[in-house]
């Protein structure tokens, strides 16, 4: 009994430190940098000034509505504690079922501009960039691999899975990305080998994709 009340401990403390880990990479993606509106005064011939109005930016979606809750995950998942602040256009999120020994968690993130919006999709579809996002202190992942089916949400998205290692527990950690019009969103799902945890990755990107468009009405 003591072993898995101390393998539990151990598993919400990991989760509570790759969570972690995963926002501060996260912060240093310079794509994902709040774009600031901005104007130009042009003079003209006869030295009158004009303004030229910058390019107009879409209102900031609510990213905390386009990010998996709690109540939408089986019984059992718990949150994890001291998440990462939320800011106006990123928000972490971070479940733990300590029973099936799975992790959930993620970042939805506000894609403003062209040039996020490129750099967000250049990561979408380069599973390396995003192994070194998820990445975690004394934490690596192999064998990356495609998961079928995961390219046909919102503009764009993408799913694959890598294998890793928790203190000799072999696991399997599949990740999904996907963009619609401004909004983005990041999660893995974290498991034992051959064992998919109380909820799988396709009903976990269903509830996604369904958040993503809901703040996109």
């Amino acid at each position: 009994m003591m072993k898995k009340k101390n393998s539990s401990i151990f598993l919400v403390a990991f989760a509570g430190v790759f969570l972690f880990s995963m926002a501060c990479q996260s912060v240093q993606v310079p794509f994902l940098s709040t774009p600031t509106p901005s104007s130009t005064i042009t003079p003209t011939a006869t030295s009158t000034p004009t303004i030229t109005p910058s390019p107009t930016v879409p209102p900031i979606p609510n990213i905390s509505n386009a990010a998996l809750a709690l109540m939408d995950l089986p019984k059992g998942f718990e949150v994890i504690p001291n998440p990462p602040a939320a800011t106006e256009t990123e928000k972490f999120y971070g479940y733990v079922d300590t029973k099936s020994f799975q992790i959930i968690m993620g970042t939805s993130i506000a894609v403003m501009t062209d040039d996020d919006r490129i750099g967000f999709d250049l990561m979408l579809n380069n599973p390396d960039m995003l192994i070194e996002l998820f990445a975690a202190e004394d934490m690596e992942f192999s064998n990356a691999r495609p998961i079928e089916g995961m390219d046909i949400y919102g503009d764009k998205s993408s799913g694959f899975m890598a294998d890793t290692n928790i203190d000799g527990l072999q696991m399997v950690a599949e990740f999904f990305v996907m963009r619609e019009k401004n909004v983005g969103g990041i999660f893995i799902n974290l498991h034992r080998v051959n064992k998919p945890g109380a909820v799988t990755t396709e009903e976990v990107v269903a509830i996604l994709v369904q958040k993503i468009a809901s703040v996109l009405k």
